[in-house]
């Protein structure tokens, strides 16, 4: 997921969801900025996966369950 830039859902999954984002996201921009990476648009995740899913084969709903999992693992 970290791979993929997949923020929102990395938060959703540790935290059980976006409780305190804006906090681990200025964090994230920082540590990304001090490492000299780009800025990641959090705001384009659900149609990253959704496009992820439908290469893949799955239903392109932008919610990473256990088949996208699957599917990220081969």
């Amino acid at each position: 997921l970290a791979d993929r830039d997949w923020f929102k859902t990395i938060t959703r999954i540790i935290n059980g969801g976006l409780n305190g984002f804006s906090d681990r996201r200025m964090y994230w921009d920082r540590n990304r900025a001090l490492l000299g990476l780009p800025l990641v648009d959090t705001g384009q995740e659900g149609a990253d996966i959704m496009a992820f899913q439908r290469s893949r084969g799955l239903t392109a709903d932008g919610v990473v369950g256990p088949k996208t999992m699957l599917a990220l693992a081969a």
